[in-house]
């Protein structure tokens, strides 16, 4: 700054090096030095400890230097009634200055029955809420378990608005229809199980008029707020229907998006993630990514492990259990399907490798699924109901195959609706098969047909009754007795 003339002083007035544009001088240590006041001016706003690297936000904005001492900040014309701030029957009031704003503000009771007067420097209408919480946050231990809170006009006659008697909230909001006030009154009744004291910060007085400011952050008016939908917490963090926000925008509820369409932004540059239109021609689709080499996962956590689920790749490629997918669909595991299956289109021709040693049918039983078992032999039944039925007489001519004990491929007519009920029976592969010795010792290579016992084949001899009579080839043998081998199965 330059030097300049004193008034009503001879001489020059210089500076201490330290005055910078938009703030305020005064003299220092003699009446001919100026420095730095912590008066700024930026524009209309003057601000006292703001400095200039934050100019003050507001008319008067003024900002204390330690974490004890508090501000004031006023917005608009309206009188912020500094001279009618805040009153207490008994308790004590500490930080904040002569008229206790600012958040950290406490008011301690110390008996029951303590009252805090809030003057909010004229009537307000349409006052819709008010709220108080406790002065450590998140500490439900110095919050009053029993409170009541009353309004009044002339600060004479008062009217109860909320009496509550059993309180555990660290956060207190209470919301009611639009009252008229000049004062609010909050009276504690009763302290936390085990505590002497209540120790109560940040209480506003919500209004959808835009009233004066009776302390900015603790004792306060906040204008076209109504409710507790939406919270600004002191971290920084968004609640909607939720007090306690734990992230930077925490719903509690849905969400709905306006407009035509919704981004959801990558964390390190501007290209969207996700997005989706509302309006064609985007309607209806949800895009993933914009670019190249993206994925999109569905993937389940536990214990910081991340196993991803389901592959989405920019190729078009789909991977279920293969986080890399190598084709439209590639999946690591089994596939299990309980509907039908129909129509496929294969472009590599298949190598004939089965899961198992036979191809089977699925047939209806007749009698109970639950009487039939893995290597029974089965005939068609004779008009009964049902297709099949288990063998009983020898060289029968109705031989159908066997029960598949891990059937290849299973068969089933379209045709006909799934009873639930049906059985796989082998009719072509190597197949487990109850056998019985009652014609004779069973060696490898011997012809099978039916026999006399129920559900078993035995060694076929009376070659003059065995044309359609024979199940298959003996791949195993059998000495004495009733047992189970394996059976080329070859229906003649």
């Amino acid at each position: 700054m330059a030097a300049m003339a004193a008034v009503g002083a001879t001489g020059q007035v210089t500076t201490d090096g330290s005055t910078t544009v938009n703030t305020v001088p005064y003299f220092k240590n003699s009446a001919t030095q100026l420095s730095n006041s912590p008066i700024v001016v930026n524009g209309n706003n003057v601000g006292i400890g703001t400095g200039t690297t934050t100019p003050p936000r507001s008319t008067l904005d003024i900002v204390g230097t330690t974490a004890t001492q508090r501000v004031v900040e006023i917005f608009g014309a309206k009188d912020a009634a500094v001279g009618a701030p805040v009153t207490i029957t008994g308790g004590t009031l500490s930080n904040g200055g002569p008229t206790y704003r600012g958040g950290g503000s406490i008011w301690q009771a110390t008996a029951t029955g303590q009252q805090l007067t809030v003057d909010l420097g004229g009537s307000v209408t349409a006052i819709n809420g008010i709220s108080f919480s406790a002065y450590y946050a998140g500490d439900y231990r110095y919050i009053p378990a029993s409170y009541s809170i009353d309004y009044s006009t002339d600060n004479n006659t008062y009217t109860n608005v909320v009496s509550v008697t059993s309180n555990t909230r660290a956060d207190v909001f209470n919301s009611f229809s639009g009252l008229t006030a000049r004062y609010i009154r909050l009276t504690v009744n009763a302290f936390q199980s085990g505590q002497s004291v209540s120790n109560i910060s940040g209480l506003r007085v919500y209004t959808t008029q835009g009233a004066g400011m009776s302390g900015q952050e603790l004792w306060s008016t906040l204008p076209g707020i109504n409710s507790n939908n939406v919270v600004l917490s002191t971290t920084g963090n968004v609640g909607v229907g939720t007090t306690t926000p734990t992230v930077s925008l925490d719903v509690n509820g849905s969400i709905r998006a306006g407009g035509n369409g919704a981004d959801l932004p990558a964390a390190t540059n501007y290209n969207p993630v996700l997005s989706g239109g509302f309006a064609s021609p985007t309607i209806g689709r949800l895009f993933i990514g914009d670019g190249t080499g993206w994925k999109f996962y569905f993937s389940k956590r536990s214990s910081s492990v991340t196993t991803d689920l389901i592959t989405f790749a920019d190729s078009g490629y789909v991977g279920i259990g293969a986080p890399n997918p190598q084709a439209k669909l590639e999946i690591n595991g089994g596939l299990r399907f309980t509907g039908d299956v129909n129509g496929a289109v294969q472009t590599t021709a298949w190598t004939g490798v089965l899961c198992g040693g036979d191809y089977a049918e699925a047939v209806d039983p007749v009698g109970d699924k639950q009487a039939y078992g893995p290597g029974d032999v089965l005939v068609i039944s004779d008009g009964e109901k049902g297709d099949i039925r288990k063998s009983s007489q020898p060289y029968a001519t109705t031989v159908a195959g066997v029960f598949a004990t891990k059937p290849g491929v299973v068969g089933r007519r379209q045709t006909f609706p799934d009873t639930g009920e049906e059985i796989p029976m082998a009719m072509v592969g190597i197949v487990p098969t109850n056998v019985t010795t009652e014609n004779g010792s069973i060696h490898r290579g011997d012809l099978l047909v039916t026999s006399a016992k129920t559900g078993y084949a035995m060694k076929g001899t009376d070659r003059t009754r065995m044309l359609g009579a024979v199940i298959g080839k003996a791949m195993g043998s059998l000495e004495a007795g009733d047992g189970v081998i394996e059976v080329l199965v070859t229906l003649q």
